[in-house]
């Protein structure tokens, strides 16, 4: 009987459905390895969090982002990583965001969900998932979603597998009334950005203090439909970039150059 039992709350927890989970946000994701149930960190990184549920329900992209991408890429016992529709690590919408840094979430577990990005702004689709603890991790990217249901699926993904659906579940008043349109994206965008400026601040006055003399350039970049989202994005070596030419300069003993691509 004491076997019995494990295996029978194994089993309820690979068919966890809606009408299952304690109230909050979840995203499900169904891969050809299997079903993995994540939470979402909806209070403490408002911004990612909105961006990741309107990208996998098609409200920023008129589809389903997240559907049928392949995990490109596999640090063996480390991570998995999907979400670039180029499956070359640096595909994404067109866009990244400012990177939030007061979730509540650790990296200290298998099954985390991560935002891809930089130590100052996240990538605006790709995500991994941890296969192991690494607490560094969250020094460097936004963990927002930490799995439920489903965590054996997380240790069989390896380079190559799929996303054949990944669906947002909202369970409870609270998450049934959460905004994942643009203009209340557009709005946290506003939020996260004022922390950082507030950040920059604090080592560089003179960068936070011009503000509205600051750059806004490459915005007819964007898709239509994004270019009035994300009007601070320039291009940066990577790709289409939500950072601004000030957050650069910050960092940079030159001279401020508002001519500077």
């Amino acid at each position: 009987m004491k076997r019995i039992l494990p295996a029978l709350l194994l089993l309820s927890l690979s068919v966890l459905g809606a009408a299952e989970l304690p109230d909050g946000l979840y995203a499900r994701m169904s891969t050809n390895r299997g079903t993995v149930v994540f939470t979402l960190d909806y209070r403490n990184t408002p911004l990612t969090t909105a961006n990741f549920c309107a990208l996998a329900e098609g409200t920023l992209t008129g589809s389903p982002f997240y559907d049928g991408l392949t995990f490109y890429r596999h640090a063996a016992h480390y991570a998995i990583f999907s979400g670039d529709p180029e499956n070359t690590g640096e595909g994404g919408p067109g866009y990244t965001l400012p990177r939030e840094k007061d979730g509540a979430l650790e990296t200290d577990a298998a099954g985390v969900l991560v935002m891809d990005g930089f130590p100052e702004e996240s990538s605006g689709s790709r995500f991994f998932i941890t296969q192991s603890a690494d607490a560094f991790l969250k020094s460097k990217y936004t963990p927002f979603g930490r799995v439920v249901s489903g965590k054996p699926v997380v240790f069989r993904l390896r380079k190559g597998d799929r996303i054949e659906s990944l669906r947002i579940l909202r369970v409870g008043k609270e998450a049934e009334e959460l905004d994942f349109s643009p203009g209340r994206i557009a709005a946290l965008r506003e939020e996260a950005e004022a922390k950082l400026l507030a950040a920059i601040a604090l080592t560089a006055p003179e960068a936070a203090a011009r503000p509205s003399t600051l750059p806004w350039a490459r915005t007819a970049l964007f898709p239509a439909g994004l270019k009035w989202l994300w009007p601070c994005a320039r291009e940066n070596s990577e790709r289409l970039s939500y950072r601004p030419n000030w957050l650069t300069e910050a960092r940079a003993t030159a001279p401020y150059n508002p001519t500077a691509g």
